[in-house]
């Protein structure tokens, strides 16, 4: 009989990296494309904030509405249209005669791979690699699973030559439902897509509703908690950290695998 393989999935941003140092990855690559159209590094900022604060409340929408249709088509269409809407706000500052080539290293595919990998910003935690190194030796399957685009994971993963560390990435368009709904959506299509187990998986996030899903279908559910959020005179459903130092007793503890840093 085949022994199950244990899955750890991480969550990316305050899990692995930074979250606060992103948008400076993307300020970056904007300042290069936009300053030779006279922009300066502050007004290109403004108009990335404007482009990126449109996206961030029509995806919130985009996820209520995802909670009523659990559409993978129409969810991934309307997505779609959403990204269309952050390049056409940025195509406004462009002169016309040049939007067509400047559109080309607007798309998703593009951007979001080369902001995250063409930066010399450092955006992991210090912990980060130490852990996932030592959890790799043991055998665990590792795994990124984030409400970004896989685009994104991936130019992180290259940035940092971690493709030998996860045994794959699901973003967004990998399960077509975003992670935050409140259906469980895209905590089934990950298992499914990556032939987990659910009681041999653990999920390793910053937020309730990510251990909401997680618990709900039978994983378990780690907390990092980087901002101090959660008091240790509470009681909660799930494990609490503050760095990723800390998971590798909890982990051995779940799994019964002797672990040591």
């Amino acid at each position: 009989m085949k022994t199950l393989e244990w899955n750890i999935f991480f969550d990316l941003h305050e899990v692995l990296i930074d979250l606060k140092k992103i948008p400076k990855c993307y300020d970056n690559y904007l300042i290069n494309l936009f300053s030779k159209y006279g922009y300066s590094e502050d007004k290109i900022k403004s108009i990335h904030k404007e482009a990126g604060n449109r996206w961030i409340t029509q995806f919130k929408k985009l996820n209520s509405t995802f909670n009523k249709t659990n559409d993978p088509d129409s969810f991934m269409d309307k997505k779609n249209e959403i990204d269309e809407e952050w390049i056409s706000i940025l195509l406004k500052y462009i002169p016309k005669k040049e939007r067509g080539r400047v559109r080309k290293s607007l798309v998703s595919e593009i951007v979001e791979y080369r902001a995250m990998k063409n930066n010399n910003i450092s955006l992991l935690f210090p912990e980060t690699l130490p852990v996932l190194k030592i959890l790799k030796s043991h055998n665990f399957r590792l795994f990124i699973a984030s409400s970004a685009s896989s685009y994104h994971i991936q130019g992180f993963i290259d940035k940092y030559e971690l493709q030998g560390l996860f045994d794959a990435i699901i973003g967004v368009n990998t399960v077509r439902a975003p992670k935050k709904a409140q259906s469980n959506d895209y905590f089934k299509r990950m298992l499914k897509f990556t032939g987990s187990t659910p009681n041999y998986s653990i999920f390793v996030g910053d937020s309730e509703e990510e251990a909401l899903h997680a618990q709900n279908v039978d994983m378990e559910f780690i907390m990092v908690d980087r901002k101090n959020s959660y008091s240790k005179n509470d009681e909660y459903a799930f494990a609490i950290i503050k760095n990723l130092y800390e998971i590798i007793p909890i982990i051995a503890k779940i799994t019964g695998i002797p672990l040591n840093l």
